[in-house]
């Protein structure tokens, strides 16, 4: 059966989706809505500040932000200049609220502070940054980071999709990690289950290099069933990644290449490279180019290898419109691994052409998107549309939106879909959520998938929160699976850091994945020294569990 699920993933290839991030908030002016403040960001992931100012209510938006720590500027004549902090994470929803009083010399005023928003973001999302994947043993992103039950994952990596697996990428190429469990908006191409977004690093003014060598061997961790299994044996990846500037201010350039074998890993024999071009031709427009390759073995049954070149543009015209463009290809060549005396057997062979493109409009209190995606490949052609509007209300935020799909697994499907979430406290820190949603199925032409959602979150701190949230997910509500997801973390002065993540699903059979963590990273001396502990559990129902 998982042979099956692999050779029709590798058979059609899927549409690119443009993953972005945003950044919102509320100004006010002693206790009433300000509104025309002048509202700038700027950030090292941002070469040229972006601005916008707010409406009628104080509200704001900027969307199409490339993750990054921020400086959020406030500024209106007569009032005091106010600097918040915020952290803008990969498909995510960012917030920095301001309060504003009256200044004779419009003195300045600023603040590191971040705010914790889990009131802005309808899709629900596990995100994971550079610094906590580094510190997790054992990451097999699909199952590890975001235990789920047996649906598909989608991985993206950069906006592309590449086929089956083939590119298992490693730690120190990752920048930032976002996991959609449920209720993924309409710009999001999704089948049913878990949308794994990737975002690996770029170049920067200043020249880098790093080396790093990851040992691993199956008899260190507990026998595991199923896609936890690992090889027993001492087990090397080799990593090389560098980058820095080109042209000043204007052009800059990452490289990683990778070869090696990893135990945790369900993908062995990895190898690699990318090559990433970033340039900032003028303040409104931003280029990345990318060229992508990777070799990987599945199971020792199969081996994939790959490649993706991709031109992505963003552009900024003015404080409201937005529009992004990519432009893919993908090709890839699916094969059994070589027995001793025999050649490698081929299976399968694809290429695949892809153009995506969307644009938003902020009116008002809503984001108005639209966009188009169409692949043509040796199998099949496809296209998609869509259309969605953000608003928010008081406390309230809306994301609603249809999607057609004309591909495999679609037969020319409407998709509608809508989430909302209600600010309990007018803070962001406190929040409900409920969403509805129609998606393709990932592995057959059969009916749509249906899910509905119902949950509660809570920021726990300035960089903590906590989640649980209820999913019914099926072709049908009456013949469906139901389960609760539990995501929590919490870290403490970038020194300490604890998470988990639970999944139980019932469909007939029940089953229960859950992961744990706890690390601390403590200076000793120049150096540091970190240590963590994950501990897994894994049921499948039918299988004892781990």
């Amino acid at each position: 059966m998982r042979l099956l699920l692999a050779l029709l993933v590798f058979a059609f290839p899927l549409h690119a989706t443009l993953t972005s991030s945003a950044i919102t908030g509320r100004v006010i002016a002693g206790d009433a809505p300000a509104a025309g403040v002048t509202v700038t960001v700027s950030s090292s992931a941002l070469q040229h500040p972006r601005t916008t100012v707010t409406g009628p209510r104080g509200t704001y938006f900027l969307n199409a932000l490339p993750p990054g720590t921020y400086d959020v500027t406030f500024s209106q004549a007569g009032m005091t200049t106010l600097t918040r902090r915020a952290i803008v994470e990969l498909g995510r929803v960012a917030r920095a609220d301001a309060r504003l009083e009256p200044s004779e010399d419009e003195e300045s005023v600023t603040s590191t502070a971040t705010q914790t928003s889990v009131a802005d973001t309808t899709a629900i999302t596990s995100h994971f940054d550079d610094a906590t994947l580094d510190r997790l043993p054992g990451r097999d992103y699909a199952v590890i980071i975001a235990p789920d039950s047996f649906f598909p994952t989608v991985t993206e990596i950069d906006g592309t999709r590449p086929f089956i697996a083939g590119v298992a990428l490693p730690e120190d190429q990752i920048e930032q990690v976002t996991v959609v469990r449920a209720a993924a908006p309409v710009e999001w191409e999704s089948y049913g289950g878990r949308l794994l977004a990737m975002r690996t690093r770029s170049g920067a003014e200043q020249f880098f290099l790093s080396l790093r060598d990851t040992v691993s061997n199956g008899a260190w961790n507990d026998d595991a069933p199923g896609p936890l299994a690992t090889d027993d044996g001492l087990q090397n990846l080799l990593e090389a990644h560098g980058g820095g500037r080109i042209v000043p201010q204007r052009l800059w350039f990452f490289a990683a290449l990778w070869d090696g074998d990893d135990a945790t890993r369900y993908t062995r024999g990895q190898r690699g490279g990318q090559v990433k071009l970033n340039a900032q031709p003028g303040a409104a427009h931003h280029l990345d180019a990318i060229y992508l390759t990777g070799e990987n073995g599945s199971g020792q049954v199969l081996r994939a290898d790959t490649w993706t070149a991709s031109l992505r543009y963003t552009g900024a015209f003015g404080p409201r419109y937005t529009t992004e463009t990519m432009v893919t290809r993908h090709s890839s060549a699916l094969s059994f691994q070589p027995q001793p005396g025999f050649p490698p057997t081929p299976v399968s062979r694809e290429r695949a052409d892809t153009l995506s493109s969307r644009a938003s409009y902020v009116l008002g209190d809503h984001l108005l998107t639209a966009g188009l995606s169409a692949v043509s490949s040796r199998s099949f052609d496809g296209h998609s549309f869509y259309a969605s509007d953000r608003w928010s209300a008081a406390r309230w935020v809306v994301n609603a939106g249809l999607r057609y799909d004309d591909a495999p697994f679609s037969d020319g499907d409407f998709q509608p879909r809508i989430a909302a979430t209600y600010d309990l406290r007018g803070d962001g820190t406190r929040a409900i959520s409920a969403s509805w949603g129609e998606y393709a199925f990932g592995y057959s032409s059969a009916a749509p998938i249906h899910i509905a959602t119902l949950g509660y979150a809570m920021a726990i701190g300035n960089s903590g929160s906590a989640r649980i949230d209820y999913l019914r997910r099926g072709a049908s509500f009456a013949s469906g699976e139901s389960s609760l997801q539990l995501d929590t973390r919490y870290r403490l002065f970038d020194r300490f850091e604890a998470g988990a993540t639970y999944t139980y699903a019932r469909n007939g059979d029940s089953s229960q994945h859950a992961n744990a963590w706890i690390g601390a990273q403590l200076p000793v001396g120049a150096h540091e020294f970190g240590v963590t502990l994950l501990q897994r559990y894994y049921d499948a129902g039918t299988v004892a569990p781990t």
